[in-house]
């Protein structure tokens, strides 16, 4: 044990993470970590929307690579790109845990202009505007969340759909009185 708390030793591996007294502090590990080796690097582009050298989220890759599965084609190969914790910082979606980091003034400036939203999935910036974070106590408020915001897109899907269908009825409906009102003036 040092002064920063316990090392404690991460199961299956060689490695350690040294462990705060505070929460925030493990937290910050782990989330750091996570940012560093969260992007890759295509290899071979296969049949997926990337070009050969360009640099993704893995969660984008993989998700793109299922597409691309489900059609039969070949998938993107990658291999795994470590950033350093400055340049993995200010990579994030997040634009207020990038401008929390470093250079704030030029990120929450980029990121007005841009007219970004950010939509506060990561621990680090719901502990910024002092929400509650989506892990621990926190997550059955983010599931319940995320659960209502898929029912609202499928009850505005269901509406814009009944909609639709009474756009074509109406059409529908037109063209038939249009085709007799054409069919009667022929007869007459």
């Amino acid at each position: 044990m040092n002064e920063a708390g316990e090392e404690v030793k991460i199961a299956g591996t060689e490695h350690s993470v040294a462990i705060g007294f505070q929460v925030g502090a493990l937290i910050m590990v782990k989330d750091g970590q996570a940012q560093m080796l969260r992007r890759v690097q295509i290899v071979e582009a296969g049949d997926a929307n990337y070009i050969v050298g360009e640099q993704v989220e893995r969660s984008e890759l993989l998700d793109e690579n299922d597409r691309v599965i489900a059609l039969g084609k070949i998938p993107a190969t990658y291999e795994n790109v470590l950033l350093g914790i400055t340049k993995a910082s200010l990579s994030t979606d997040s634009f207020i845990s990038a401008a929390s980091f470093q250079e704030t003034t030029r990120v929450l400036t980029e990121a007005a202009i841009m007219g970004k939203r950010d939509s506060l999935r990561g621990l680090k910036e719901n502990v910024i505007v002092g929400r509650l974070i989506p892990g621990g106590t926190g997550l059955a408020f983010h599931r319940a969340k995320k659960e209502k915001e898929a029912w609202e897109v499928e009850e505005r899907k269901a509406l814009l759909d009944a909609e639709k269908a009474s756009m074509w009825a109406d059409l529908q409906s037109l063209e038939d009185s249009t085709a007799i009102q054409n069919h009667g003036g022929d007869e007459a």
